[in-house]
Parts: structure tokens; sequence; C-alpha cells
């Protein structure tokens, strides 16, 4: 494959404040285990401040993903029993199930594939979830948090009818619900990945639907701060698009939407990435990296910048055994899996270790496999504006 050249341009942002840069403050983390439907909510110093596991019939069987709102107060789950299929919204505070809602039983929610804060509207006014079922018309909900009354978006509405991406076996899946506005891509359930895929805007409140480019893949993240997101995409017009073994897409962009622009651009050219992760308080991107030696795969987790430039690399235990990352004022927190079985929270600071080789462990269980869910938010706005986005272009474009 020959060798091309990009053109790095400078982008013009919204005044997007960064954080202050102070010393870490204290935390608390949720983590969930699907297979058992167990939450454990861990502090900075390594104690555990709860441990239970979630509301539903013995032997159910939970969403790959839960929603816990930014304020922690509730945690929104799919449970499959002997009474049938249910998404339930649980009270932290209280220990109730504060509304369920009863799903075909073949019914596969959006939790299967993204849960986040982002469920929930600013306030926890709403919250907005996706289910399909088999041949039946697929469902998109926006629920009020006070009434529980719940606003349908269906397979076969007139908002709808126009986009051929929108009928047949596919799951519309939520990423972002803010100001009566939820963006939704259409997933194929059952399907091994495709390099993008169609995304959606629907305005709750006048109905309508319109195409948005916001989210084109689950491998997403979005900053609170300024609902900027940056997204790992199979990119065709550059190198290594596709896994040389299976021929499937192969993430090779970092790319972000910026709201002020209402556009999307590629940051960086970053071949067999997945996990893109707003980290050091949205001043930088931890992607985990992943390689084929041998047969063998080994990951390590690589620092970038708003620039697009590679900062630092975490390739020592446990980076090539991370599962899970979530970002922090000062960098990011990781889970890693050991050997055979078990967890482990790992501290990476990246502000002032410059490179972040030393994470630092928190805690660890050896009897669960759990990955990061949430964690308390403690970036504030300094006055201090981003640096710019950088911006790259494949050759001949």
């Amino acid at each position: 494959m020959g060798i091309r050249l990009w053109l790095v341009v400078g982008v013009g942002v919204m005044m997007a404040f960064a954080p202050v840069q102070a010393a870490e403050s204290a935390w608390a983390a949720w983590l969930y285990e699907s297979t058992s439907g167990r939450v454990i909510q861990v502090d900075s110093a390594g104690g555990v401040l709860a441990d239970f596991v979630l509301r539903a019939d013995p032997g159910s069987v939970y969403s790959r993903e839960i929603a816990i709102s930014a304020d922690g107060v509730y945690v929104a789950y799919s449970a499959a029993g002997f009474a049938g299929v249910f998404l339930n919204i649980f009270d932290l505070t209280t220990n109730a199930v504060m509304y369920s809602y009863r799903l075909p039983d073949n019914a596969v929610t959006s939790l299967e594939f993204s849960g986040s804060p982002f469920n929930y509207a600013n306030g926890n006014s709403t919250f907005a979830f996706g289910y399909a079922a088999g041949d039946e018309a697929w469902r998109l909900l926006s629920v009020e948090m006070e009434t529980y009354q719940a606003t349908i978006l269906a397979e076969g509405d007139p908002p709808m009818s126009s986009f051929e991406a929108s009928s047949g076996q596919v799951l519309p899946l939520v990423m972002h619900n803010r100001g009566g506005n939820i963006a939704f891509m259409m997933i194929p359930p059952g399907t091994d990945g495709m390099a993008h895929y169609d995304g959606y805007l629907w305005n709750v409140e006048n109905g309508t639907v319109t195409p948005s480019d916001t989210y084109i893949t689950p491998d997403s993240d979005t900053l609170g701060l300024t609902d900027e997101s940056v997204s790992a995409v199979a990119d065709e017009r550059f190198p290594e698009s596709q896994d040389p073994d299976s021929g499937y897409p192969g993430n090779n962009t970092l790319q972000v939407f910026e709201p002020a622009l209402l556009g999307r651009f590629t940051l960086a050219h970053l071949p067999r990435i997945t996990n893109p992760t707003f980290i050091q308080g949205g001043e930088q991107i931890a992607v985990v990296h992943y390689d084929r030696n041998e047969g063998e795969q080994t990951l390590e987790v690589q620092m970038v910048d708003r620039s697009g430039t590679l900062v630092g690399t975490l390739a020592v235990e446990p980076a090539n055994h991370v599962t899970s990352m979530i970002g922090t004022l000062n960098g990011f927190l990781m889970t890693a899996s050991g050997d055979e079985t078990g967890t482990r929270l790992y501290a990476v600071d990246t502000r002032t270790d410059g490179g972040a080789t030393e994470p630092a462990l928190v805690w660890e269980n050896h009897e669960m496999n759990a990955l990061l869910v949430w964690i308390s938010d403690s970036r504030v706005a300094s006055g201090e504006p981003f640096t710019e986005w950088g911006r790259i272009e494949p050759s001949g474009a």
C-alpha cells in the first residue's frame, strides 16, 4: 500500500471552557457486571460504598449495559425473567424500582449496545431508550420522569416513512437526549459490525425526525461540558479501514462532531482503535489500540490531544487487559481483567505524569468481571477555552 500524505489544518471552535487544572478531587464510581446484575460503588480510596444486585426475577438475564443518571440518582436496565422482559428505572437513593415498562418477550433494548447518563435529559426530566422485537415494529420511547408518561416514535410513523434504513429488523440506539431532541442510530441486530450507521435526530415536542451525523457508531463518547463527541470510525478514505483477517470494517480514524459547526471531521488517523474516551477534563482523548502479533492480540492505551497529536501511551500492565475507561479531571479511570477472571480498577493521572506510565491500583475483586459505568463529575469551567481541534484530510480529498 502506498504512502499517503495528510494536511493538518486548524478548525474554529465555540468558546468551550476547559476544566480547572487542580489536584484530583475525591470521586465515586459505579461498576456493573451484566451476567449477575451486580453493581458496586467504589470511592477514590478503594472503599466499597454499595454492593447489591439490581431488582429482577431470580434467574433473569440482564442487559449488557446500564444507564446511570449524571447525578447518580437513577439506574436504568432491562431484565428478562419468567414474568417477561422489563425496562426498569431504579432509584439508588430509595432502593426502589420507580418505573417498569413491559416489553415483548423477544425484545432487545438499546441498553444491549449503549447506556450512559446521556439517556437522561438535563435534570432527569426524561429518559430515552429504544427496543426491537423480531418481526414486530421497533419503538423509541421518551419517558417523562415525573409522570412516567411515554411519548413513542414507532416504525411506520409518518416522520420515519421516508427513511429506508428505518424499516425492517433494526434497533433504535439512543446516544444523546438533550433539549427535547433525541439523537439515535439504526442498528441491525446480530450484525458483525458496519463501518457506520444511519443517524437521526427526533424532536419529541414537534414530532419531526431529521437525518444527523452527530453519532454514526456506538463506539463514541460525549463531553457533557460542551456536547462535543468523538468516535472511532472505519473510514475507507484512509489506510487500514478493513480487518485483514475477517475483511470486516476496522476502525482507523478518530473523528469529532463539533456542535458549534454542526459538522463531523477527522482528528487523527489511528488504525485499530476502540473505546474513544474524553479524559483529563476533555483536554485529551484516550483510545484502546490493538495489534495482532503471531495470532495474539496485544492492547495499549493511547492518549491524543485536541490537535490530533499522540501525547502518551500506556503500554505496560494492566493496559494489556483494559476493559473500560471513563475520564476524570486529571486523567481517567480504567478497569482491567485479571489473567482469567476478576476486575481491577486503576486511576491514571495524565496531567501530572505526562504520559501516564504508572497506573495506580485503587480496588480489585477476583470474583466478578465488571465494567465502569459511571463516575461522579468533578469537572468545572476555568474561563480558559480549550485548544482548537486539529483536522486532517486524506490525500487528494
